[in-house]
């Protein structure tokens, strides 16, 4: 970045282009494309195009699915960003969801995908080619954010709407991005915590870890009741069991604030005992949230507990009785039993937290024990609920020792197991500082608390191995440890200066180790995966292999609070000390870490000074109203992004669009019906440019265009064909045709169909071409300049010769056939009698009638094939003297019967026969036969009629 004040910045332009077009004054934004290929050169691949994207006021952010959860979030998040830039425009860019086949040119796709080899987790690519849109597609909503970021970062440093086209993807090499805030020494403002955050995300960062308790303070108040809800929603909340908002605030130690440099004032350093409220904590969270970064809480102990040592006996001493519940050991502690004394040195009566009587507190006391424990439990509890933190620093470092006589460094390995199975058990796993890890001892540390490398075995100071024993990196991660590059010389930013050596942050202040931490050391000479120190002097390599390494680190340290402001330490500073006149920037050393842990080696492509001008044109996070701080140290919220709208469903146009595309011309269709087509025709194209158009309306508009198309009424005259022919000497009328020929049109040329069973004759008036089917079809051409009538003569084809010659040979007597076949040849052949030769005859209907007669014909049936006999007796004896009675039913063909008894053939007295026909139509024959009865006894009488008989047995008494 540039120094503050000498230039105008690439984000400054942007806001001005956002506020000219907000207050409407002529503004031509550059339509030629902008080449952005040097900020390609962070990434790890990059490929530019002949092709260009412009970004406009109908460009989208657009999404095949519905976007819900942390997906919908991040899109909002980039269209508040987006337009916070002014790009294209102040008013943010719609985000848009449906099928894929509506992307248009200026539209932004955005794409979760699991399945690109280019990138891997948080990695994005970017594509723009000769569909003039931008496609974003990441693995996780993460790389999405940095891809979209990413994207801004390109239209900001082609200052305009209009950028060339390329591809590039990119996944960063260090897996956790740290920056360490030390909030506890100096009181940092939530607004100012919050800008971090932002500017966090900008730069690549994925994790801050907030460092609340130090030696001079305890900054983050955590027990509000207002807050105790069930925040996160998973049923139990968040309720500690001990009010210790007491503890809140801050008190300079004198080993911090010790100088005699002028112009700095610690003992009245009006922030010492502010702290963060509950609700300036929660709102840093969420915003975390917000930004996609992930919170690790930092609470340093055994040691650097000066002011809460020395507080809780401030706290004894104004409230003698005062005493606190332990939920980790279910017991009440009462101060009175220590006389307030936490610390490991039973130093007391200070008016301040003083170094190093109090800096660590009494391990093995079980009082001091379980008030540490206790807070780390509430701790634990809020960031769990308000953050969903699963990370967590006990950082463990610089246990000063030599003042205690009750605990040894076996109770110290004891504490920290103890802390790592407290916090393991709430879901957390934690970390710690290398340099109180004693060799001897590394066994007995778990292999899961992961290790803050940052006390090198090198001392860069004179090039000397260093005075503490600490552990090579190859020995650390023998047992598969994780560890995390936090190295002093390359990481830190340390608010410390002395009259004799300067300010820590000078890269010619070798005193205190931290000179490598400028923005080109850090990017020369720093590498995340390895772990040494590099400058004056250089230390041999300390390689992680990538399985051991967690991540790396950017560490801000407030040693002393008072040297400068937070406007001060955002805008940069120069020299504090008067020595050297630097100017220490920290989000330009923020600027080369962050790089470095995206690209390790990107130094060894890309020179200093060519990043410097690359890193300068992608300025502030987006939302910050000017890119400097206000003057004064009372740091108003200076943010601001637009609100982000809601994802709109987008109906299928496709339909509707392609009833759209050829508007039909007016030609000869009459004003009244073009002119309500034109109606629906505007009205659909309207409906079809809305990006918030429901399905429903597209298809209303679909429907209502399709009617006005349907009711076009096109201006005609009337061509009327008449088809005559003659009937028995009459001319008739076979149909009337009509013809619609637009006016304009002289000539036409109209088809004919086909007239079954006629034959062409001639033509009256017009032209007649018969087809050659021979069916009567066929064109008729000519010309018209008004109505007009033409007659067409065809000759009747129907063919009768074969039901004449089947009515002439026709039967005409019943004989000896079935009642039931007669019935229906009598049937067809009256049919066939009756038949009358008209104009609409067809030939079908006169095969119809010879089928139906010559089928009748053929299944006629004689009555010698269908006779049968049935007999009854009228009584069931007879006397002797008397007269049998028979009842036989016949066919209705038997003219006779032949009566027999045993055998013989005998007269009967009389008989007679009578046909009836019955209820189903079929006829049939009942006879009436009576004999004399002239002797006794059993006999067999039959009936018989030709070869058909039957008999009964009869009685005579």
């Amino acid at each position: 970045m540039k120094k503050r004040g000498t230039s105008i910045s690439i984000r400054s332009i942007a806001l001005l282009m956002a506020l000219v077009l907000v207050v409407g004054i002529a503004f031509v934004v550059p339509s030629q494309a902008a080449d952005t290929a040097n900020l390609g050169k962070l990434a790890d691949y990059f490929s530019g195009n002949s092709s260009s994207f412009t970004l406009n006021a109908n460009s989208r952010f657009f999404l095949a699915a519905e976007p819900t959860g942390e997906l919908l979030q991040t899109v909002q998040l980039a269209q508040r960003q987006f337009a916070a830039d002014g790009i294209p425009t102040a008013e943010p860019m719609d985000i848009v969801w449906g099928n894929t086949a509506m992307l248009r040119a200026g539209d932004i796709y955005i794409a979760l995908m699991s399945n690109d080899a280019d990138i891997g987790a948080e990695g994005y690519k970017i594509e723009i080619g000769s569909e003039k849109y931008a496609t974003v597609t990441a693995e996780d909503v993460d790389g999405l954010l940095y891809g979209l970021n990413m994207l801004q970062k390109h239209f900001r440093n082609g200052g305009g709407n209009t950028i060339k086209g390329f591809t590039t993807y990119d996944t960063p090499d260090t897996k956790e991005r740290v920056v360490s805030v030390d909030c506890a020494r100096k009181y940092l403002t939530a607004e100012y915590i919050c800008n971090m955050v932002k500017e966090m995300s900008w730069m690549g960062y994925n994790t801050l870890q907030l460092h609340f308790s130090e030696d001079s303070g305890f900054r983050i108040d955590i027990w509000d009741p207002t807050y105790y809800v069930d925040y996160n929603g998973d049923g139990n909340a968040y309720s500690p069991a001990n009010d210790f908002t007491w503890i809140c605030g801050g008190e300079p130690t004198s080993w911090t604030h010790t100088s005699t440099l002028t112009g700095i004032n610690y003992a009245n350093y009006a922030d010492k005992a502010k702290y963060l409220s509950m609700a300036d904590v929660i709102e840093i969270l969420e915003t975390c949230k917000e930004y996609h970064i992930d919170v690790i809480p930092s609470f340093d102990t055994p040691a650097h507990l000066d002011y809460v040592n020395w507080k809780y006996e401030q706290n004894y001493k104004s409230n003698n009785s005062y005493s606190f519940y332990s939920t980790y050991d279910q017991k009440t502690y009462y101060a009175k039993d220590v006389n307030g004394c936490i610390n490991y040195s039973n130093k007391t009566g200070d008016s301040i937290p003083k170094w190093p009587y109090y800096t660590t507190f009494n391990i093995a006391g079980a009082q001091a024990n379980a008030f540490i424990t206790e807070l780390h439990i509430d701790v634990a509890n809020f960031f769990a609920e308000f953050a969903g933190s699963n990370q967590f620093s006990i950082c463990a470092d610089e246990c000063n020792m030599s003042y205690n006589t009750t605990w040894d460094y076996d109770d110290f390995i004891g504490y920290v197991k103890k802390l790592n199975t407290l916090l393991n058990g709430k879901g957390y796993t934690i970390r710690m500082y290398n340099d109180f890890i004693e060799a001897n001892y590394l066994s007995q540390i778990p292999s899961n608390i992961r290790i803050l490398y940052w006390n090198s075995p090198y001392n860069s100071i004179d090039g000397t191995a260093n005075a503490y024993d600490v552990i090579p990196v190859a020995n650390m991660v023998s047992n598969n440890r994780i560890l995390y590059n936090c190295i002093n010389q390359h990481t830190y930013y340390v608010l410390r200066i002395n009259d004799t050596y300067g300010d820590a942050r000078s890269a010619t202040c070798y005193q205190w180790e931290f000179y490598g931490a400028t923005e080109e050391a850090i990017y020369n000479n720093w590498t995340p995966n390895n772990i040494r120190k590099k400058g004056k002097y250089t230390e041999p390599d300390a390689i992680v292999p990538t399985v051991n390494l967690g991540g790396a680190y950017f560490l801000m340290w407030h040693d002393y609070a008072a040297v400068n402001t937070e406007t001060e330490i955002w805008n940069g500073v120069t020299d504090s000390a008067k020595k050297t006149g630097e100017f220490y920037s920290l989000r330009e050393r923020m600027w080369s870490n962050t790089i470095k842990m995206w690209n390790h080696d990107i130094n060894y492509s890309l020179p200093f000074a060519n990043f410097e001008t690359i890193r300068d044109s992608l300025g502030d996070f987006p939302g910050l109203q000017d890119d400097t701080y206000p003057d004064d140290s009372s740091y108003a919220k200076a943010t601001s992004l637009p609100a982000a709208t809601a994802p709109i469903q987008l109906a299928d146009h496709t339909a509707l669009t392609a009833a759209l595309a050829n508007k039909l011309a007016k030609g000869s269709y009459t004003d009244e019906s073009y002119a309500a087509y034109e109606q629906a025709y505007n009205e659909a194209l309207l409906k079809n440019n809305d990006n918030t158009a429901t399905a429903e309306e597209l298809g209303d508009k679909l429907q209502k265009l399709n009617e006005a198309i349907a009711g076009l009424v096109i201006q005609t005259n009337t061509l009327t064909v008449v088809r005559r022919t003659t009937i028995n000497g009459s001319n008739q009328v076979v149909d009337t045709l009509k013809y619609s020929i637009p006016r304009g049109e002289e000539s036409y040329e109209c088809f004919i169909p086909a007239l079954n069973g006629y034959k062409y004759l001639s033509c009256e008036g017009t032209t007649f071409t018969p087809a050659e089917a021979g069916d009567g079809s066929g064109t008729v051409t000519g010309s018209i300049t008004g109505d007009k009538e033409i007659s067409l003569w065809y000759e009747n084809q129907v063919d009768t010769s074969r039901l004449n010659n089947l009515l002439a040979d026709a039967i005409t007597e019943q004989g000896s056939f079935t009642d039931a076949s007669w019935r229906v040849y009598s049937s067809a052949l009256t049919a066939a009698k009756n038949f009358t030769l008209t104009l609409d005859t067809q030939q079908s209907t006169v095969l119809a009638l010879v089928k139906a007669l010559e089928d009748a014909r053929t299944a006629l049936v004689v009555d010698s094939d269908t006779t049968f006999i049935k007999v009854e007796k009228l009584a069931d004896t007879y006397n002797k003297g008397g007269q049998i009675g028979l009842y036989i039913h016949t066919s209705s063909n038997v003219p006779s019967l032949v009566i027999t008894k045993n055998g013989t053939v005998v007269t009967p007295d009389s008989i007679t026969g009578e046909v009836q026909t019955l209820d189903n139509g079929e006829t049939v024959k009942y006879w009436l036969v009576f004999v004399s009865a002239d002797e006794t006894g059993t006999f067999n009488y039959g009936v018989a009629y030709s070869s058909t008989s039957t008999s009964i047995e009869i009685t005579v008494a």
